[in-house]
């Protein structure tokens, strides 16, 4: 049985009923779940900035570290 059924303006003759017609349409869908571009650009942004915050973290405790070193070389030569 062929069915004709208008879309967008434009007639065309379907040899399906429209209940399985319908089925496909929803099937076609895109996927609710998208990943927006803001997104990833905030995520890159949030592990940038972490990233050097990370890495400025690890040189001043290492400079620390070196202060600390010739702090005790200080007092040793006082003594």
């Amino acid at each position: 049985m062929k069915i004709n059924v208008k879309r967008n303006g434009f007639a065309a003759d379907v040899d399906e009923p429209l209940s399985i017609m319908n089925k496909v349409q929803k099937a076609k869908k895109k996927p609710k779940f998208r990943i927006k571009k803001r997104f990833v650009l905030l995520v890159g942004l949030v592990v940038y900035v972490c990233f050097n915050f990370g890495q400025q973290y690890y040189a001043m405790y290492q400079m620390d570290q070196e202060i600390v070193k010739y702090q005790q070389i200080k007092d040793e030569l006082i003594q």
